[in-house]
């Protein structure tokens, strides 16, 4: 039996989310009730701060919450799905208590895209196989898209999500409600969050005008750094130029030398504190994957590093970020002294918008492409 796959990219996904006009409000009628995302939206917003808790779909307790998948072999109904399986990897099972429905799945191809089949099934009776569900979306893991089975207010149904933004934790989530014996017409929920930034210095060896200074600038550094970070993976699944981190402007011939030098020197046996034996922090600094840039500090030059810790595990990097200030290398300076170290953390500090429609119009463009 054929089965349907809708895929658009991920940047259609995030234009459905009700920034322009896209989506179509279904007309309203005394009769239709609401649907089941513009009753999620209600009963979420009246929670924010649980909301901000969560924060993760697809688990967001108590309003939706996921299949458990297993192993196809453990799972009894296996034995029938199997003639019918003809993907090449032995795949995972997701079922809804209380329910007949099943959905098997696998990953495929560069864009580790979900391929899954659906079906009902009782002991006893024959396998049942379903059409994929009416969801215009892709799920491609390398797009930042990803579906399973759920229940939503405690209705059977498919969801997939996505982020709006690469950057952040917003996120859409479009839901296709399970009738009991088809699928029900897909609606969206999108959820933006504010976000702040919390501080952190490990250490200061300059004067406490300078650490203040940089301290400043810390979570400006974090917020490019991640933005570097994220537009640097998407450039290398695509197979184009990476990005260049850039944090006070384009490099003059000057900065670049500086930064060369730096980076030059930056392993860490090489790096020291101004003041006092080498830190904790010090033995976790990742010299590779590090970003070395000149910065300015109330007209003084510095050199900036932003790296992750080698070692995440660290319980004080809890957050697994560094900003370091160090003083500019000299031609003959074997070593880099740092001047101040931060951790800089962004989180969720509230719900900005919890937006819904009673369903979503699919794009002209879509391409619709049958799995077998």
């Amino acid at each position: 039996m054929s089965r349907r796959k809708r895929i658009t990219t991920l940047t259609a996904l995030c234009a459905l989310a009700g920034i322009g006009a896209v989506w179509t409000a279904a007309e309203a009628t005394a009769a239709a009730p609401p649907s089941i995302c513009s009753r999620l939206a209600a009963q979420m917003r009246r929670s924010p701060a649980q909301v901000v808790k969560d924060q993760t779909v697809p688990q967001m307790l108590p309003w939706i919450v996921s299949a458990s998948p297993h192993q196809a072999e453990q799972e009894p109904v296996y034995r029938f799905l199997a003639p019918k399986w003809h993907l090449p990897l032995v795949p995972t099972i997701e079922s809804l208590p209380g329910t007949d429905l099943f959905m098997a799945s696998t990953i495929l191809g560069s864009g580790d895209c979900l391929n899954a089949m659906f079906f009902e099934w009782q002991p006893g009776r024959p396998l049942r196989l379903l059409d994929w569900p009416p969801v215009a979306t892709g799920a491609c893991s390398r797009q930042g898209v990803w579906g399973g089975l759920a229940t939503v207010l405690g209705r059977p149904a498919y969801i997939e999500y996505g982020s709006l933004d690469p950057d952040n934790m917003d996120a859409l989530i479009a839901i296709a409600p399970w009738e009991g014996k088809n699928w029900g017409r897909p609606c969206p929920v999108s959820i933006r969050f504010t976000y702040g930034y919390d501080v952190t210095q490990l250490y200061c060896g300059a004067a406490d005008r300078v650490c203040n200074a940089a301290g400043k600038v810390a979570a400006e550094v974090k917020r490019r750094y991640h933005a570097y970070s994220v537009s640097f993976i998407q450039a290398f699944n695509s197979g184009v130029a990476p990005p260049k981190f850039h944090f006070q402007g384009a490099l003059g011939k000057q900065d670049r030398m500086l930064v060369a030098r730096a980076r030059q020197i930056g392993l860490p046996e090489h790096i020291v504190p101004v003041s006092g034996a080498n830190p904790a922090w010090l033995r976790h600094f990742h010299p590779y994957g590090s970003e070395y840039f000149p910065l300015t500090l109330d007209g003084t030059r510095y050199v900036g590093v932003a790296t992750r810790s080698a070692n995440p595990r660290t319980a004080y990097l809890r957050h697994h970020w560094l900003f370091i200030l160090f003083q500019p290398p000299s031609s003959d300076r074997r070593r880099l002294l740092a001047l101040a170290v931060f951790t800089v953390h962004r989180g969720t500090s509230g719900v900005k918008s919890i937006q819904a429609t009673d369903e979503f119009a699919l794009p002209n463009d879509s391409v619709r492409i049958p799995v077998r």
